[in-house]
């Protein structure tokens, strides 16, 4: 498999810095290192405010990880402000949710309550400004018309409230 490997620096608001872009060939049942980043491409990192998003592009497929460098419960979360699109898909029983935050958004979960809905992609995060479209599928009964009124957005960004 060849495709592109980027890696790029990221903190909670959004703000990228692309560190590395390869180009990079892998063999069939294999692993082997793709690259190394020099230490001093983290000096000034806020360990709980920054990660790294690494994506692997290969002709139509793409693969991407999150890397932090604090277990995710030490990660400094900020509000979401989550938009959400609803589309009509080319079939009766179909939609598409794009969903797209200007903050970091850690374990996206959606739900329709009382109904037997299926998504494409549940439990993700969201990487600033990156949209990410989910299908949601209403093969046990007829597309809900208001989708965007009932959709549930559930997320693990707590943040902590001033003390009043």
């Amino acid at each position: 498999v060849s495709g592109t490997l980027d890696i790029e620096r990221f903190d909670m608001r959004g703000e990228a810095e692309l560190l590395r872009t390869d180009g990079v060939l892998l063999a069939p049942d294999s692993s082997c290192e793709l690259c190394r980043l020099p230490a001093n491409k983290f000096q000034g990192l806020d360990r709980r405010r920054h990660f790294l998003w690494l994506t692997f592009y290969s002709g139509i497929y793409t693969s991407s990880a999150t890397l932090f460098f604090v277990h995710p419960r030490e990660l400094a979360f900020l509000e979401p402000d989550i938009s959400v699109e609803v589309a009509k898909d080319e079939f009766d029983s179909q939609r598409t949710v794009r969903l797209t935050s200007p903050v970091f958004v850690k374990g996206v979960w959606l739900s329709v309550p009382g109904t037997h809905v299926r998504f494409s992609d549940n439990a993700f995060d969201l990487i600033p400004y990156v949209s990410r479209d989910v299908t949601v599928d209403f093969r046990d009964g007829p597309p809900i018309e208001n989708l965007l009124g009932v959709l549930k957005i559930q997320h693990c960004n707590r943040v902590p409230r001033p003390d009043t």
